[in-house]
C-alpha cells in the first residue's frame, strides 16, 4: 500500500506518518510527505497511491483540488 500525506505541518505530518505505521504495518509500501500541492500532484502522477491523508488548507492553497481525476495516476481507483 502506497500513502501519501500532503500536510504543510512538519509536527502533524510525523505524528500522521507514525499513526500510518503503527496501524499498517507491513502492509505500507512507501509512505511520501508533500508539503505543498505542487508536491503532492507530482506524487499523485508519478504513482498508485492507494491512501492520501490531505490537508484540506495545505499551504495556503485548496488541498480539495487534488482530488480532481485528471491529477491521481489512472484516475480513480485505477
Amino acid at each position: 500500500m502506497n500513502v501519501l500525506i500532503a500536510e504543510d505541518e512538519a509536527p502533524a505530518a510525523r505524528r500522521l506518518e507514525r499513526l500510518v505505521r503503527d496501524r499498517l504495518g507491513d502492509r505500507i509500501t512507501g509512505i511520501a510527505v508533500a508539503a505543498t500541492v505542487e508536491a503532492a500532484r507530482t506524487a499523485l502522477a508519478a504513482s498508485r497511491i492507494d491512501l492520501l491523508l490531505l490537508d484540506p488548507n495545505i499551504n495556503q492553497a485548496d488541498g480539495f483540488s487534488l482530488l480532481d481525476v485528471p491529477t491521481i495516476a489512472g484516475g480513480m481507483g485505477g
